[in-house]
């Protein structure tokens, strides 16, 4: 049950950043995907203490 609670996590995190950055024409969205992913992924897990990217 926590990888579901985990993703839910992570798309209400992408969510925010996509409603942020995404234009509201909605056309430049596949341009912001990969910063989100990339801001997402260097972040620091509260659990293991190290981002997903330093594995």
């Amino acid at each position: 049950m926590a990888s579901a609670c985990t993703a839910g996590i992570v798309h209400r995190d992408m969510n925010t950043a996509m409603r942020q950055l995404v234009t509201e024409e909605q056309t430049n969205w596949p341009k912001v995907v990969p910063f989100v992913e990339f801001a997402i992924n260097s972040g620091r897990s509260s659990a293991f203490g190290i981002s997903p990217l330093y594995i």
